[in-house]
């Protein structure tokens, strides 16, 4: 009975333990990017940049080319094999977006009955419709707008749906990818989607050239994959993917401009492949990469955590000074991966099988896995 109610974690599979982890590692770096706007300034000489923290969703553009390519690239030959795959995709990610996105549509309602909320701009309701149908990353919106993360699930969606384009591409030569990608990021330094200030080049692409952004870094996901048995030659993959994870934090927090990480966002992506090639992974790492399963919950449900624990309850109904306030966005950020599990358990799961079973024309069968990607399927 409790396993059926809470039941345990699991990794589907042991290939990609090391990507499970980076993705863990990720979400939680844009939780505290978000999160230090409601820690109080408690006059502390220690001078940190966080703003290099968004390209933690570059990471996450990355390896999503890579693991979308691992388990569908050599299935992407049909009509039918597409829109099975856009089915499963639309199966993992949609719920809890639209969950999230009604749960801030009814806060923004309650602003309606008196309620002061925090950014009230936020709840523009010309642009819940683009964010209902996934296209707020497409510069349809001034602003980011409700559960404002999800610009990045935006830009998921629309890379699969080009993800057959990519793969065709791929097959002729990768480095046409990897040109695609630099003439994107060379093409996006020259339009009016350039912030004016400069420090902020890239992070600032989202709600306005989102899509733009997230492509290079899918692109070189899916190149990282077709090169994967090359990376394995590799020496020490697991010890060169923290310490080039090390790096980036040092380097971003001494005020590196974020634009310039870009590249060692790839580094670490490609050294963790490397690891996973090889199956090196130590032992604590490895049933901490479990928790990776929660990185979608974790990255989507910490705004609302934010809005309703962090503004609502430690601002408006506990007046939490300065020190308390702090230590309350610690325990909140905590709680992220307890909210996260139940989400996962207890709503994702149950409707991603639930859309999974529609059959979208009579007799559509669902391809069996390969060995290769047996488990991760499930688990992705």
């Amino acid at each position: 009975m409790i396993k059926r109610w809470f039941p345990p974690l699991r990794a589907e599979s042991d290939k990609l333990r090391n990507l499970d982890l980076l993705r863990f590692i990720a979400a939680y770096g844009v939780v505290l990017y978000h999160f230090r706007v409601y820690a109080p300034d408690l006059h502390i000489s220690v001078h940190a940049s966080w703003d290099f923290l968004p390209l933690f969703v570059d990471l996450f553009f990355a390896i999503s080319g890579f693991v979308i390519s691992f388990v569908y690239f050599d299935r992407m030959s049909t009509w039918s094999e597409f829109g099975a795959f856009m089915k499963r995709r639309a199966a993992r990610l949609v719920p809890l977006h639209w969950l999230t996105l009604f749960a801030f549509a009814a806060i923004g309602l309650s602003i309606y009955l008196g309620v002061q909320v925090k950014e009230p701009d936020r709840y523009d309701w010309q642009c819940f419709l683009p964010n209902l149908f996934l296209i707020h990353s497409l510069s349809v919106c001034d602003r980011l707008t409700f559960n404002y993360p999800s610009w990045s699930i935006s830009v998921e969606i629309l890379l699969y749906c080009l993800f057959p384009v990519f793969c065709a591409v791929a097959r002729r030569s990768p480095w046409l990818l990897i040109a695609a990608a630099l003439t994107i990021i060379a093409w996006l330094a020259g339009t009016e989607f350039r912030p004016a200030n400069a420090e902020l080049y890239w992070i600032d692409y989202t709600y306005a050239g989102g899509f733009a952004r997230g492509v290079p870094s899918f692109l070189i996901g899916i190149c990282l994959f077709l090169w994967r048995f090359k990376l394995a030659w590799l020496p020490k993959p697991e010890l060169a993917m923290y310490v080039a994870l090390v790096v980036f934090l040092a380097l971003g927090l001494a005020g590196a401009t974020p634009f310039y990480l870009l590249p060692l966002v790839y580094i670490i992506v490609a050294v963790a492949i490397s690891a996973d090639v090889q199956g090196k992974i130590s032992a604590l790492p490895a049933r901490v990469s479990v928790i990776g399963q929660l990185t979608y919950s974790i990255y989507m449900l910490h705004p609302l955590a934010a809005t309703i624990l962090l503004t609502f309850v430690g601002g408006r109904l506990l007046h939490l000074g300065p020190v308390a306030m702090s230590i309350w966005c610690v325990v909140v950020a905590a709680l992220l991966t307890v909210l996260a599990y139940f989400s996962f358990a207890w709503f994702e799961t149950p409707m991603r099988r639930w859309i999974s079973s529609f059959k979208l024309r009579a007799g559509e069968r669902t391809p069996a896995p390969e060995q290769r990607t047996s488990g991760v399927e499930r688990q992705y």
